[in-house]
């Protein structure tokens, strides 16, 4: 019998005693709770980290936190070989570096401004503590083996509609890096 209202004790000790744990039905019922809540969660970390906003983003952030290996992970096969073969010592990070001036200082964040699905390239302003603007990046990216590779970028230049646009069209290719 339910509890009269009574402490919370009393609620939770009717609540272990009066559901019968053992039956197949309430385990059935129970289980089923706990793997749609784990499928949901699955398909909106998948979402937020595998698209093509979600690689980008994250290959940014580990080029300018100056984590090399993450963010040449990131990389696509060929872009891989141009950063072996053109960026300083080697590395994805060193062509980083040439782009983006110790004077701006530290890295604050980056935002999705715009993406052009035909091209395969996504618009993102960055911030730095030094700027009183952002920057306009370009990410291009392309699929390679089944997944979302960068294959190149473009700008790091001071942010606007007609550089934005511009260089998210390709018809602008400042500082471009890879297929930028």
């Amino acid at each position: 019998m339910p509890p009269v209202l009574g402490t919370r004790h009393d609620v939770s000790e009717w609540w272990v005693t009066s559901v019968n744990w053992r039956s197949g039905r309430t385990l059935i019922i129970a289980g089923s709770v706990v793997i749609s809540i784990v499928v949901v969660a699955s398909i909106l970390f998948a979402g937020a980290f595998f698209s093509q906003a979600g690689v980008a983003q994250n290959f940014l952030i580990q080029l300018f936190k100056g984590n090399e290996r993450a963010a040449y992970d990131y990389l696509g096969t060929d872009f891989q070989i141009y950063a072996r073969a053109q960026c300083p010592t080697g590395r994805i990070t060193g062509c980083a570096e040439l782009l983006v001036p110790e004077a701006w200082d530290d890295f604050q964040g980056i935002t999705l401004v715009e993406t052009d699905a035909e091209q395969g390239a996504q618009l993102f302003h960055g911030r730095w503590s030094e700027l009183d603007a952002p920057v306009a990046i370009v990410v291009v990216i392309r699929e390679e083996n089944g997944s979302q590779v960068i294959s190149g970028l473009r700008g790091f230049v001071p942010a606007g509609t007609d550089v934005d646009g511009s260089l998210l069209r390709g018809e602008r290719r400042d500082n471009a890096l890879g297929d930028g």
